[in-house]
């Protein structure tokens, strides 16, 4: 689902308040400032960098490389991977609900969850950007979490593509 930021003409007390009682993802206020301005497409426009990433995804490397990673076999990997698979759809929404609400605790908890099962799990890429996100909110770094998300949920579809043809 794509943000909506507000934008207006001057901030009011309490606009920020009345602005995410309706809905919106976020605000911006005129004049605009450029900081400002790239503070929330920072946060809400996609990452081009990570999304590629996702693109190259083959689900029978994966299996593979988890297959030598921890020596079990096809059938175990397959439900192994549906459960995860199942997890991360859930977390990628628990995340996303975090991120909007800026439950910093929430992030770091669910990014250490998932940065330690996508690890396991020879899904590096997913486990690099979970790493990110504990490093960013230790370290008090804003988040661009549009792009982390559209990624997740990328490798969700992927995933279950993947799965519908192995069984």
């Amino acid at each position: 689902m794509a943000p909506i930021i507000a934008l207006t003409a001057n901030a009011l007390k309490g606009d920020k308040e009345r602005f995410f009682a309706t809905g919106m993802d976020d605000y911006i206020a005129k004049p605009i400032e450029v900081k400002e301005l790239q503070r929330i497409l920072a946060k809400y426009a996609p990452s081009e960098e990570i999304q590629e990433k996702a693109i190259d995804f083959d689900f029978d490397k994966l299996v593979k490389k988890i297959k030598t990673r921890l020596e079990l076999d096809d059938a175990i990997i397959i439900k192994l991977l549906n459960a995860f698979t199942k997890n991360l759809k859930v977390s990628s929404q628990e995340l996303e609900e975090a991120f909007k609400t800026n439950d910093m605790q929430s992030i770091a908890n669910l990014a250490h969850k998932l940065k330690g099962s996508s690890a396991t799990l020879a899904l590096d890429e997913i486990a690099a950007m979970m790493k990110k996100i504990e490093e960013d909110v230790q370290n008090n770094i804003e988040i661009r979490y549009n792009g982390i998300i559209q990624t997740i949920n990328h490798y969700i579809h992927v995933l279950e593509d993947g799965l519908k043809n192995a069984t």
